[in-house]
């Protein structure tokens, strides 16, 4: 059952690209993080609680994606890419947007300092990173299937 779900591909590449894709999300999320606790953006627990839940939302994206890289599972692909775009998406909404409800805590408002705005930038690209990796990933590998299956394509 198991070898029947495994991906088609046993190119290390690819596997690899994943692994550093969803490695470097993790380091920036893990900086931003830090940011929150020590730097100058806001603490976690002095935000709302629609803003504590999406940043703990974004961690357990950006830990889900690192830990699934390590699988050789058919669908490990598409939920990196899942995990990155749901973490550029969130964390955009919620620093990188103007004040637009009770999700935001921009970092325009607050005039927060280059080093959170790096922080927050890291984040954001290396989810779309990690999120475009996944995707291409998953599209290589589903194709690589279909040729095994029917016989290439021209």
């Amino acid at each position: 059952m198991y070898e029947r779900h495994r991906l088609s591909i046993r190119d290390t590449h690819e596997r690899t690209l994943l692994m550093v894709a969803t490695l470097t999300l993790l380091v920036a999320n893990v900086l931003h993080g830090a940011d929150h606790l020590f730097g100058e953006a806001p603490r976690p627990f002095n935000s709302s609680v629609e803003i504590t839940a999406g940043g703990t939302l974004i961690n357990l994206a950006s830990y889900a994606a690192f830990g699934l890289s390590w699988l050789r599972l058919s669908w490990v692909p598409w939920a990196i890419t899942g995990c990155g775009f749901t973490a550029g998406i969130l964390t955009t909404a919620v620093h990188f947007a103007p004040h637009w409800s009770a999700f935001s805590d921009s970092y325009w408002d607050m005039s927060a300092s280059l080093v959170s705005w790096v922080g927050m930038l890291a984040v954001i690209g290396t989810a779309l990173i990690a999120g475009l990796t996944g995707l291409w990933v998953a599209s290589t590998t589903d194709r690589k299937r279909r040729e095994q299956i029917t016989g290439p394509t021209y």
